[in-house]
């Protein structure tokens, strides 16, 4: 783990501070299980995201597809 500082407005230092006491953690402990909460949930959203499904719909010949697609895609020359 590493050590960091932060700097928090007042009602966000109760808050956390209320809710550290109210589930018997420390505030360190409820910080760090937010965040991961946090990178969780986007996470989640970059999973679910319906520019994904586009991944393998295309097909090509060589690897020279892969490597300028948009070149093929959208007439660019590099």
């Amino acid at each position: 783990m590493k050590r960091t500082n932060i700097v928090l407005e007042e009602a966000q230092h109760q808050y956390l501070k209320d809710r550290a006491e109210r589930e018997g953690k420390s505030m360190s402990a409820l910080i760090r299980e937010l965040i991961e909460a946090s990178i969780c949930a986007s996470k989640e959203e970059i999973k679910d995201d319906p520019i994904l499904k586009i991944i393998g719909i295309g097909q090509g010949r060589g690897h020279h597809v892969a490597r300028r697609h948009d070149e093929i895609l959208y007439r660019k020359s590099r």
